[in-house]
Order: structure tokens, then C-alpha cells, then sequence
């Protein structure tokens, strides 16, 4: 027992001292960053070493630290990158995510357990579509941006691989999406202030504007809040995927407090798409929450009484909001801007495929569409100097058609371990699944005008979600099905 009590003591000592390490090199040259974070790192270190549970600790700080994320730049940092990683840089994530890894090996489980995942071809698929993509650097200009977001990439998926092959228990997911629901309350509280008060709320410290975004109406300029992240349309899509995950949660929980809760952080999802005017977010929210709604009726989880009853409040509220719900769809939908936007969007579609037709095979290199476009964009563009609005042609003129296949065949390979894990039983792991999947069919859609998927923020709520979908489906019965061992999955359900 002495022996067991010294080592978990050793345990607690090494991962607070790795913790404490590492925030102060992230927070040493920050300024006021660095107060902001030696506060809350001094916090963090002080319940690591009172609690017992540090494993739910450091979960909760990892899901966490994407409410306000610090950045360490580690060399020289591209200004004129937006499509990806800047450069090499180590981030509060990574600080958080080193000590997750760490105490799993201090646990003495590590080798076991990533020897079992490494045996699911899940966990091989994100890798491939890395290496395919990766054959782009051929082409690149800047061979040392392309390498810079596959360090991102592989940042990502250590978090998608802690998740998927660690989490064992239904309180480790139920405190990773507990975190979750934090994260979207506190965008929704910030983003409600800034559009009520007009400012950023002295946020500017962290990196992100120092005014609100601006929307050009017909009749003047709409500030557009954008809550702790850099900018209002990735906060949409953050906020957007978390939404449809707690309305899944509230059709399929059986319990009525955390259905009401599920059902409360919907609505929290949604008002801040509304206030920031985010188009294509606020359109694939809605699109994704239908096909939510109806696929989960079809399959006789979710009654027509209650659907009926939801239409009926939503065409009374409608009803009684119509002038403000007008005037929304006119300022976002009935401006000159519009198609002035459009137009700009339509111009940077067409380089975009102007680079896929000289490269058709492995495109201008991963990270470089920036760098490649002064080759391409001729003269007047609207949007000159900014990457493509669409995930998908970003990813064909950069990767070719080979890094885009790879893309789409991880697609896939997450949509069906989405959709098998919607099918299980059990009201939360069926939640989860369903939600994972109406995630992925938001993405696609709101992607067709956006990037958010190469940056830091959306990137990783996508790929903790994901990572959650493979923990639960181990957990599920039937779980073996994809590689797990039988006696695992008996002790992760029993755990």
C-alpha cells in the first residue's frame, strides 16, 4: 500500500511539475497573456494536487482551455496565412493535452491500451489522409508552412487517440460533454455582452480583434460579436456543433433535468449564430437540426406528438417575432453586400479550380494557397490575399485530387463509425452518435463557404466529438465488432 501511495504521490508530482513547466514556457513572453494565464495556471495546479480524480481534471481543463486559447510561437510566425497553421507554435491545448498522455503512461496502461487501438482501423484512417495529403509537398513553395499544419493535424489527432482509446467510463464522457456545454455557454454569454455593449470586452489581449467584425448593410455597418474566438464565423461553427450535439442528447436522454439542460443549450447555440449573422452556420444549423429531427422520428426515437408539438411553438414564435425574423433574413440575405460577398466568394471559387487544373494531382501544396495565389489571382480580386471559402476546393487546389480523396475517405470512415454508433440502445452513446453525424452533415454544408475546419478551435471540438464517438462504441455492446477485445469491452462498461 506504502508503495502504491508513493508512486501515485511521484505521479501527482511529475504531472504537476510537467504542468507547471509548460504553461510558464507558454506564458513567459505573453504580457498580460502570461498574468491571465499564471492565474489560472496557479488554479489548475493547486486542484490537481487536492483532488483525486485528476484524469476528469485534466479532461475538463483540455476541453476548456478552447475558451481562452494562448499561443507560443515557436519561430517565425506568417502573417499572411489564414488557411492553416502560420507556423510552429505550442498552445494551451497542447500543454493540457501533454498532461493527459502523461499521466496515462504514469498510470501503467499506456502500452496496452494504444497496442488495442492500434488495432482499429479508425485510428489508422486520419493518419492516411495526413500521409496522402502530405504528398503535396512536392509542389509546395513554402515546404515549412505544409509541414506546420501537419503538426497541427497530428496535435489533433493525439486528442481524437487520448479520447478514443483512454475514455472507458460513462462519467468520463458524460465530464468531457459537461465541459463541452461550458464552452458553448460561455461563447453564448460573451457573445451576448459584446453585441449588447458593442466592444470586445477586453479581450483583444488574447489575439482576437480589437473591435467587432462589421457587416455592410444597406442602411450602415453591423458589428458582429465573435465571443473568445478570432473571428464570428468560426465561432458559428463551433457553436453550431455543439448545438446539434445537445439537441441530440435532449431527443434521446430519458432523464427530464438533462433534457431540459440539453434543450437549453440549443437555444444558447443558436442566439449567438443570430446576433453575429452567421449565414452559412445559422443555414447548416437549421438544415441539420431537420434532418436530425426527422431521422430520429423515422427510426421511432422521438414521437410525433412531440414534433408537433415543437412545430406549432416554432410557427407561434415565428408569428410573434416577424418583424425582427424579416429583418434578419433581409439584412443577411436581401443586401447589396450579399452579392457583393458572393461575387468575391465566386472569384476565389474559380482560382481555387484554376490551381486544381495546373495540379491536378497534388495541387500547389498543403497550407500554400496563399502563397500560390499571387500566381493566379491576376488582377482585382475582391478578396485578394484571403484562401478560398470552401474546405473542399481548398483542400483539391492545395492537395489535388489525391489529398482531397483522402479527405473524403476519412469522411467516410467517420460517418459510419457516427452512424454505428447511433444505431446502440443506449440513450446516451445513440445521443452521441446521432449528434456526431448531424455534426458531420452541418460541416459539409457550412464548409461550402468556410474554412473553420483549419483552425485551432473547430478543429478540435470536431475531433474531441469524434473521439468520443469511438470511446463509446468500445463501451457499447457489441464493441468488439470493431477490434476491441471482449474482456475490454466488459471492463469498460463496467467502469
Amino acid at each position: 500500500m506504502l508503495a502504491v501511495v508513493r508512486t501515485e504521490g511521484t505521479g501527482t508530482a511529475v504531472v504537476t511539475a510537467v504542468g507547471c513547466g509548460g504553461l510558464a514556457v507558454v506564458m513567459a513572453p505573453l504580457g498580460v497573456k502570461g498574468v491571465v494565464a499564471g492565474l489560472g495556471g496557479a488554479g489548475f495546479v493547486a486542484m490537481l494536487v487536492l483532488v483525486r480524480d485528476r484524469a476528469a481534471v485534466l479532461l475538463s481543463a483540455m476541453v476548456l482551455s478552447l475558451v481562452l486559447l494562448l499561443h507560443k510561437g515557436l519561430g517565425s510566425i506568417a502573417d499572411n496565412v489564414h488557411s492553416g497553421a502560420p507556423g510552429l507554435y505550442v498552445s494551451t491545448l497542447d500543454v493540457v493535452l501533454a498532461m493527459l498522455y502523461l499521466h496515462w503512461f504514469l498510470q501503467g496502461t499506456f502500452g496496452r491500451d494504444a497496442v488495442a487501438a492500434l488495432r482499429r482501423p479508425i485510428f489508422w484512417a486520419p493518419l492516411g489522409a495526413l500521409l496522402i495529403s502530405m504528398v503535396s509537398v512536392v509542389a509546395a513553395a513554402d515546404v515549412g508552412l505544409a509541414f506546420a499544419q501537419a503538426i497541427r493535424f497530428l496535435a489533433m489527432y493525439a486528442l481524437f487517440f487520448y479520447l478514443g482509446a483512454r475514455v472507458r467510463s460513462r462519467r468520463e464522457v458524460a465530464v468531457v460533454l459537461a465541459a463541452l456545454g461550458v464552452l458553448l455557454a460561455v461563447q453564448f454569454v460573451v457573445v451576448g455582452l459584446q453585441w449588447k455593449t458593442g466592444g470586445v470586452l477586453g479581450l483583444s489581449f488574447l489575439g482576437v480583434p480589437t473591435e467587432l467584425g462589421e457587416r455592410t448593410l444597406d442602411t450602415g455597418q453591423l458589428g458582429r460579436p465573435f465571443g473568445t474566438i478570432i473571428h464570428p464565423v468560426f465561432m458559428g461553427a463551433v457553436v453550431g456543433m455543439l448545438g446539434l450535439m445537445a439537441l441530440s442528447l435532449a431527443i434521446h436522454l430519458r432523464h427530464r433535468r438533462a433534457r431540459i439542460v440539453a434543450l437549453g443549450l440549443t437555444g444558447m447555440a443558436v442566439l449567438p449564430m443570430l446576433l453575429a449573422q452567421t449565414r452559412a452556420a445559422a443555414v447548416a444549423f437549421a438544415a441539420s437540426a431537420g434532418l436530425l429531427v426527422v431521422g430520429t422520428l423515422a427510426v421511432g426515437r422521438l414521437s410525433r406528438r412531440a414534433v408537433a408539438r415543437a412545430v406549432a411553438a416554432g410557427l407561434v414564435a415565428l408569428v410573434a417575432l416577424w418583424p425582427y425574423a424579416y429583418a434578419q433574413f433581409a439584412d443577411n440575405f436581401r443586401t447589396d453586400q450579399f452579392s457583393y460577398e458572393l461575387d468575391s466568394r465566386n472569384e476565389l471559387n474559380a482560382v481555387a479550380l484554376e490551381m486544381f487544373y495546373e495540379h491536378p494531382l497534388v495541387g500547389v501544396g498543403l497550407n500554400n494557397f496563399e502563397q500560390a495565389l499571387p500566381n493566379f489571382s491576376g488582377y482585382g480580386l475582391i478578396f485578394d490575399g484571403n484562401p478560398v471559402h470552401n474546405l473542399f476546393l481548398l483542400q483539391l487546389s492545395e492537395t489535388g485530387i489525391i489529398g482531397l480523396a483522402g479527405l473524403l475517405l476519412l469522411g467516410a470512415v467517420l460517418v459510419v463509425a457516427a452512424l454505428r454508433l447511433a444505431r446502440s440502445r443506449d440513450p446516451l452513446f445513440g445521443g452521441i452518435g446521432a449528434g456526431a453525424l448531424a455534426m458531420i452533415v452541418f460541416l459539409v454544408l457550412e464548409e461550402q463557404l468556410g474554412f473553420s475546419l483549419r483552425q485551432e478551435v473547430p478543429l478540435a471540438v470536431f475531433w474531441i466529438v469524434l473521439g468520443l464517438v469511438v470511446a463509446c462504441f468500445s463501451m457499447a455492446p457489441g464493441g468488439r465488432s470493431i477490434g476491441m477485445h471482449s474482456s475490454t469491452v466488459r471492463r469498460t462498461v463496467d467502469g
